[in-house]
């Protein structure tokens, strides 16, 4: 835990993967994934700046991509840019554990296709585990949720309100307050690890790729499959069908071998 402001302080860092399209355009599923710092102090930040000058000596700029060098973003980072910045990560693995939801989107009822309600499948199912297995390891008193920046303000009306309820409703009569605090990804080395995290764990589900989750080491993190909303008359047999073949990942954990 981080003590701050006298506080027992949970840092938690949030970063979605995927989109919320629900036509043949868009992903399969829909990924939510959560970093939490485990230790005193700010190890890991330590090393991901390091890393950060280390990479512009070597190469001078972090990708083709970027323009400016200001920030880690693993889908336009270099090659050399994302094998430095994995080095930094499975180094420190210790001193964080990750979360992630992972929701098919053809399985979900016609009813609940909406991006309002994707979210929501999302956000509970990964701030409910997540705070579950957290407060029982340490006597917390304060939860501490960042996420990247939104710039549309409908939309960030709407995720910050649904996260606010989802941490109301699981730390109900806990004793335990908490802050939800959008900020540029830019602004907190956490954010762009957990970004990091969040784009390995989309190539392994979206893509068939593993290779990059592997690299940041046996169980690096704890992956789940979101209870869906309930099914209707408007579910149609094939998405039935497609659940039912599926649903031995729900509900379980994804664990990375060596």
């Amino acid at each position: 835990m981080t003590l701050i402001n006298g506080r027992n302080t949970l840092l938690v860092y949030l970063d979605e993967a995927g989109d919320t399209h629900f036509g043949n355009s868009g992903t399969k599923y829909f990924f939510y994934t959560g970093l939490v710092l485990t230790g005193d102090g700010f190890p890991l930040h330590k090393a991901l700046l390091e890393c950060r000058y280390a990479t512009l000596a070597t190469q001078g700029r972090f990708s083709n991509s970027h323009e400016s060098n200001d920030y880690f973003h693993a889908t336009e980072d270099s090659l050399e840019t994302r094998e430095n910045v994995f080095r930094a990560l499975k180094a420190h693995s210790d001193d964080v554990r990750v979360y992630a939801t992972v929701l098919e989107k053809k399985a979900f009822a016609l009813d609940h296709q909406t991006p309002e309600k994707l979210f929501e499948a999302a956000a509970k199912n990964l701030l409910s585990e997540l705070v579950n297995a957290e407060v029982h390891k340490a006597s917390y008193e304060h939860i501490s949720v960042m996420l990247d920046s939104i710039p549309v303000q409908k939309k960030r009306k709407s995720i910050i309100g649904t996260l606010k309820r989802t941490l109301a409703a699981t730390l109900d009569g806990s004793g335990i307050t908490f802050t939800v605090m959008p900020m540029a990804s830019k602004s907190d080395l956490a954010l762009q690890a957990v970004d990091y995290y969040s784009w390995a764990i989309y190539r392994s589900w979206e893509s068939n790729d593993p290779s990059q989750l592997a690299r940041l080491g046996k169980d690096s993190a704890r992956i789940t499959q979101a209870a869906l909303p309930s099914k209707d008359k408007t579910t149609s047999p094939a998405i039935q069908k497609e659940e039912q073949r599926s649903s031995y990942r729900r509900g379980g954990t994804f664990s990375l071998t060596s």
